[in-house]
């Protein structure tokens, strides 16, 4: 049963134009390893955890040009499209941001001093 099922999806991926010059090779589970996924840590150190500053911060622009591309929905959470500049981030929420990267928000820390908060956050390598 399992090699009938390996011939039929060889034959139909060879069969999509995108795969028809392919070469595949059957594998036992076992041998495939999973990698852990690597992340690059980021500091930032913003007025409030509002969507609007924190992606002006890690895309290094503007408020103004951060609602703009919130506007043009290429910011996503937990991969929702998100453009309400107004909302609130929380630890591990997963954001988005078309040509800058996918993020996870690690940690955020409250600075008493200043009012103003650090925000450590995991940039997907």
């Amino acid at each position: 049963m399992l090699e009938e099922n390996v011939k039929y999806l060889e034959e139909t991926l060879k069969s999509l134009t995108k795969f028809s010059k392919s070469v595949f090779e059957i594998i036992d589970y076992s041998e495939i390893e999973i990698k852990e996924q690597e992340f690059e840590e980021i500091r930032i150190n913003v007025s409030s955890s509002r969507l609007d500053s924190i992606v002006s911060e890690i895309a290094r622009i503007s408020r103004t040009k951060a609602e703009e591309i919130l506007k043009e929905e290429k910011v996503f959470i937990n991969s929702k499209c998100e453009i309400k500049p107004a909302k609130i981030l929380k630890e591990r929420d997963v954001l988005a941001i078309r040509g800058k990267g996918k993020f996870v928000i690690d940690k955020i820390i409250e600075n008493s001093k200043n009012g103003r908060e650090l925000i450590i956050v995991k940039k997907y390598k």
